[in-house]
């Protein structure tokens, strides 16, 4: 009787953990933004029954009043959280937050995305159902049948976006991947646990092209589903267009097969 007990209350709580997804949330002065973004998180993820959500927002030093909108929407929701962390780039960000979630949530799946509203949490339930389907990154991608981005966006942005994914997809031989720079995704946390300290080093759209050729590489399930890019609703963007494609350029010399045959 007893060990049925316990065995009942192991298996509850096994699974428990394997249906926990942290999202992710590295922000940077988006007070004009956070609070819109919250709002709609929590809207479309009380409707998900099946994962235990947690919501942690890593801030890199904002100035602009980010944090305590935060920790005013902390007193309404239990289940949403605040790092602090120093301003060090995205991936560094990315990096403090997983070690903390994996610390005090122990979740099976995280999901990343913007906080400046380009990305729509109705789809976070998408993610979700292509990770029970049994994927092991779930990438949000732009350039497959159902995905967009914005029709008014400046030419120069289409150009280095769509310029920069072909060029990685031709560089590191894998066309079948669309969208290498999308910031959201779902991914199974065994493989950020064992994301190498050399990950750290590199930032914005260039840590998303590391993570992700890293996790390819360990021979994931990796599944795209098409996500519709919207404008960033306030604030500015922190993307120096230029030095992106001289770091997409450095990236895929430094890791591409073709290359390293050559060395």
């Amino acid at each position: 009787m007893i060990t049925g007990l316990l065995y009942g209350i192991i298996y509850k709580l096994v699974n428990a953990d394997m249906l926990k997804v942290v999202i992710l949330l590295p922000t940077y002065n988006e007070a004009q933004n956070i609070e819109l973004l919250l709002l709609d998180i929590f809207f479309h993820t009380k409707k998900i029954k099946d994962w235990r959500i947690e919501v942690l927002v890593i801030d890199s030093q904002s100035h602009d009043g980010t944090q305590q909108i935060v920790k005013n929407f902390q007193k309404k929701y239990p289940n949403l959280h605040l790092l602090q962390v120093k301003k060090e780039g995205l991936g560094k960000a990315y990096m403090r937050g997983y070690k903390y979630a994996l610390e005090h949530f122990s979740p099976s799946t995280f999901i990343q995305m913007d906080a400046d509203l380009s990305h729509e949490p109705k789809e976070i339930l998408h993610f979700l159902r292509s990770i029970s389907d049994g994927a092991d990154l779930v990438i949000g991608s732009r350039y497959i049948e159902g995905g967009s981005i914005p029709n008014d966006w400046a030419m120069h942005r289409k150009i280095f976006s769509k310029i920069g994914n072909y060029i990685i997809r031709i560089g590191i031989f894998d066309l079948a991947i669309t969208d290498w720079t999308t910031g959201y995704r779902a991914i199974n946390a065994s493989f950020i646990k064992n994301l190498p300290k050399s990950i750290e080093q590199y930032t914005g759209y260039i840590f998303m092209i590391a993570v992700l050729n890293h996790i390819r590489l360990q021979k994931a399930v990796i599944q795209e589903i098409p996500i519709k890019f919207q404008n960033r609703h306030g604030g500015k963007s922190k993307l120096p267009a230029h030095k992106y494609i001289v770091d997409v350029l450095q990236y895929v010399a430094m890791h591409s097969p073709l290359v390293k045959i050559f060395r």
